[in-house]
């Protein structure tokens, strides 16, 4: 019991974590750019469509899907937190 509550924090704190780097990611164009400039993440993408059209496909498209994803990761853990705890 103990393992599924360590388990559910840690899916909802990655969640929170992903969740904030997809934001700062949209708003913040410097921090965008910086990334995929510097992040090896982002090589391969850099190499095979340059820098703007990786920053442009990252932020309309992997980006908001960045953000589900995070959005679902904290649903679910706090789902199995809750029915742990209540349980």
């Amino acid at each position: 019991m103990n393992e599924a509550i360590l388990y559910s924090i840690a899916i909802i704190v990655a969640g929170i974590f992903s969740l904030v780097m997809a934001i700062r990611f949209i708003v913040d164009r410097n921090f965008g750019e910086k990334y995929i400039r510097e992040s090896p993440k982002a090589f391969i993408w850099r190499k095979l469509f340059g820098e703007d059209r990786a920053y442009k496909m990252t932020k309309t498209i992997f980006a908001p899907l960045g953000i589900v994803i995070s959005a679902g990761m904290i649903i679910v853990g706090t789902y199995y937190l809750v029915r742990i705890l209540i349980l």
